[in-house]
């Protein structure tokens, strides 16, 4: 199976779910933007290890939506990402908080300036 595919296979990383989730809002840039930011302020921390890939991109997408003022977290969204915003809510937390460190660390203010 491996030789048919030319061993090009990967595991999936967040980025790739959330590529796949932010189909649902077709282009709001305000949503997109924040959600790659917060996955990429992420995956510079350990706890991100903690979670599954999925779950961190759904993490990010619920985030990004609490920081807009114009969505909510609804059941198709649930439905879409297989998360409701109960089972992800503990990872959104870490990930806000590592948000919050990221402009005083010199190590992940790169992740924080490129957004």
């Amino acid at each position: 199976m491996l030789k048919k595919l030319g061993w090009n296979v990967t595991i999936p990383t967040p980025l790739d779910f959330l590529s796949h989730f932010l189909l649902f809002f077709k282009s709001e840039p305000q949503i997109n933007d924040n959600a790659h930011m917060f996955v990429d302020i992420f995956l510079q921390h350990k706890e991100y290890t903690h979670y599954l890939p999925s779950e961190v991109a759904a993490a990010a997408l619920l985030l990004s939506i609490m920081y807009s003022s114009t969505y909510q977290w609804t059941p198709e969204l649930t439905t879409y990402s297989g998360y409701n915003a109960e089972d992800i809510r503990n990872c959104s937390r870490k990930i806000n908080q590592a948000f919050g460190q990221a402009e005083k660390r010199n190590k992940i203010r790169a992740a924080y300036l490129k957004h």
